[in-house]
């Protein structure tokens, strides 16, 4: 995402782990993570480190996939072991409340939000055959193939050009 980052936009930049965040205490209004609060390490941490950060008055945004959306991803029932993975790391809607709200946040939206991951079968095949969901990238290869052969025949039968969709949780918490 660094090697990707627009440096003519007055942002500062800076690679981190949200257990550690190399930003002094009170400094930020909001914090926007996006996709990636199931690959964190300790989330009670980087709630911590959030609860340091943000200014009182500010806003934590977190859209996530959460364990509540699991079963509704088109990709999953085929891939068990993903889908496993996937149980383990995702937080539910109510762990994330919780979290938060024990640090001394308080929920301030939650949607849940249908967004387009394809123009249709056809490109979202393309997707899980590349591995592009984080899940499929750490399954065993022969498990890989397994789940593909049932997705593609499954995903073959559909309309073609029909956008497919996705579930994802928005929360945005206050400080």
């Amino acid at each position: 995402m660094l090697a990707a980052a627009d440096r003519a936009v007055a942002v500062h930049y800076a690679a981190a782990e949200a257990e550690r965040l190399p930003l002094a205490t009170a400094t930020i209004d909001v914090a926007f993570l996006s996709m990636m609060w199931h690959h964190l390490r300790d989330a009670e941490a980087a709630v911590a480190e959030l609860t340091r950060a943000v200014r009182v008055g500010g806003a934590v945004f977190v859209r996530t996939p959460t364990l509540d959306l699991l079963g509704r991803f088109p990709f999953v029932e085929f891939f068990p072991e993903s889908r496993a993975l996937d149980a383990r790391r995702m937080p539910s809607r109510t762990g994330l409340r919780a979290l938060f709200m024990a640090a001394g946040f308080s929920e301030a939206a939650q949607r849940t939000v249908e967004q387009r991951m394809s123009d249709g079968p056809e490109d979202y095949r393309e997707r899980v055959r590349a591995r592009s969901f984080s899940s499929l990238q750490q399954i065993p290869d022969d498990a890989f193939a397994r789940g593909l052969a049932r997705f593609e025949a499954w995903s073959a039968a559909l309309p073609t050009g029909v956008p497919m969709h996705e579930p994802v949780d928005v929360f945005v918490f206050r400080r």
